[in-house]
């Protein structure tokens, strides 16, 4: 209450005080014209949103006042600089984005030029004007400054210094507000002729202490350094891994599979690597087959199904991007990779002769109960080789034996897809160890959650020794087994269901699926007298 009526009352943030007033003044208020206080707490939120809009209107028109102050500055040092090596004969170009693209990034280019010669200590500016022009030239082609100053370097060699005057100008040149000032200013007039926005790799520019006549550098100033930050910089000109951080969250929120989500993920960071993280306006169809020709120099055995994992993994980020509104297409998108990588190999199934030489041999305790479980139950190579005794049963239907792949609240399950999440019944006469704890097999886990790589390299040598066919691998058990159920008479469905290639017991439709004891009583059909 004040002289009679409500008002209310706001703290000004200590840190925006100096705004108002004399800057002593510890809050705002504004009155709400009565003394009823009922009536006065019905205007409470409005007159606060006015209060809390009064500061952001006084914060907004400080930045601003701030930020052509610092313009200001920038220009001048710019003005300056170009005019002491007269630049273009005196004709200076306006520092506005309808002067044209091309113009402003040929003086950007020279006036950088003439700084890079300042820091390696090269020679006077009378000696190599008509050199930097063309080295402003080279690097608007590509060319990095630093190259371009070494080769010119290599041939003109060290005659002298800049004068006191231009060390000074090129020194304000070469900080932070300036450069910050010169990428807003290309990426504006990039805009307005509609190009693609320009790219700038970081820079170890200072930052400026105070400007003025009397700037110097925060690196030996006790100042606040005076900064400017960029104020237009499209998403569509910045580097993916600039966006990796964010594309990681939305994938940790929308996958549950781990192994799921370290595929997309690796085909980001495996992108970002081989195509050295390019800007996304700079992602074309072409870079598509670029993005392959680079996996395949680095290893030349790939296989298609590697290189769909990485091209699927960076077509999802694109896809993110699309719906994000960063850009307009996903290049990756209806682009096919088939034709390149190592083909997928059409496993051939073992026959009975060759199922009875792979079991006459001495094979260790591990590796023999690892392929006793592939010849019965058909699973893929990583599920067997990633049992664990937590997923056992031989409780919950009397008489069966069966292992779980499908996920609890304690363990994530390594599978191929959704059908692959099944219960699967033991055969009679598959021989386990004695019910324990962890693993089954002590095979390395690798990256992707799998162990196949690790079994694979136990088995398969010794497989491709005693069968002698390159088409017949332990890939090879899971269509042995679905062609001794199909000779069994087992119906296609259970056949399906039992080796993960149906419905699975957690997909949505899995109610009308098919019973574990259906499952049991079909596999029990198949006879395995080279277990005997």
């Amino acid at each position: 209450m004040v002289r009679g009526t409500y008002v209310v009352e706001v703290s000004i943030p200590r840190q925006i005080r100096f705004l108002f007033g004399n800057g002593k003044a510890p809050s705002r208020r504004k009155g709400t014209g009565t003394s009823d206080k009922l009536m006065a707490e019905t205007k409470v939120q409005q007159l606060c949103h006015q209060i809390y809009q009064e500061f952001d209107t006084a914060q907004n028109d400080y930045e601003k006042e701030k930020s052509k102050e610092v313009d200001n500055f920038v220009e001048e040092v710019i003005t300056k600089l170009a005019a002491e090596f007269n630049y273009n004969r005196g004709d200076l170009p306006r520092l506005h984005k309808t002067t044209g693209y091309d113009s402003l990034q040929k003086m950007k280019g020279e006036l950088d030029a003439y700084a890079g010669l300042m820091k390696n200590k090269s020679p006077a500016p009378d000696k190599l004007k008509v050199a930097v022009s063309r080295l402003g030239s080279d690097i608007k082609d590509g060319v990095t400054v630093e190259d371009a100053v070494q080769n010119f370097k290599e041939v003109i060699g060290n005659t002298g210094p800049f004068t006191m005057k231009q060390n000074g100008l090129l020194a304000r040149h070469d900080t932070a507000v300036v450069q910050s000032f010169w990428q807003d200013l290309l990426t504006e007039a990039a805009i307005y002729e509609r190009k693609p926005a320009p790219t700038f790799e970081a820079s170890n520019t200072i930052e400026i202490a105070k400007f003025g006549s009397q700037f110097v550098p925060a690196a030996i100033s006790a100042n606040e350094p005076t900064k400017r930050p960029r104020r237009i910089e499209p998403i569509s000109a910045k580097r993916i891994s600039a966006l990796r951080e964010e594309y990681v969250g939305l994938i940790e929120r929308d996958y549950s599979k781990q192994n799921t989500k370290l595929k997309l993920i690796r085909g980001v960071d495996q992108f970002i690597k081989l195509m050295e993280d390019p800007p996304l306006q700079s992602i074309k169809a072409k870079t598509v087959y670029d993005y392959i020709d680079r996996q395949l120099e680095i290893r030349k055995d790939a296989s298609n199904k590697t290189l769909s994992n990485y091209h699927w993994g960076i077509s999802k980020f694109l896809n993110h991007c699309v719906r994000r509104g960063y850009i307009e297409v996903n290049p990756f998108l209806g682009q096919s990779i088939a034709e390149f990588g190592k083909k997928t190999i059409n496993w051939q199934p073992f026959t009975r002769h060759d199922l009875h030489q792979i079991f006459k041999h001495d094979w260790h305790k591990q590796e023999r109960l690892l392929l006793s479980i592939l010849v019965t139950t058909g699973m893929r190579l990583t599920e067997a080789a990633s049992l664990t005794w937590e997923r056992f049963n031989d409780t919950e239907h009397q008489g069966i034996r069966y292992f779980s792949l499908i996920d609890t609240g304690d363990e994530e399950v390594a599978t191929k897809n959704t059908g692959s999440s099944r219960h699967i019944p033991l055969h009679p006469t598959l021989i386990l160890p004695a019910k324990s704890t962890g693993r089954l097999f002590d095979y390395k886990i690798d990256n992707d959650k799998l162990a196949s790589t690790s079994a694979g390299e136990g088995i398969n040598p010794i497989i491709a020794r005693i069968v002698n066919h390159d088409k017949k691998r332990v890939h090879s058990f899971r269509r042995t087994l679905k062609i001794l159920l199909r000779d069994a008479d087992v119906p296609k469905e259970i056949n399906d269901y039992y080796t993960g290639h149906g419905q699975g017991d957690v997909a949505s439709k899995a109610y009308g699926g098919v019973s574990i004891q259906k499952r049991y009583d079909a596999l029990c059909k198949v006879q395995h007298p080279w277990l005997m």
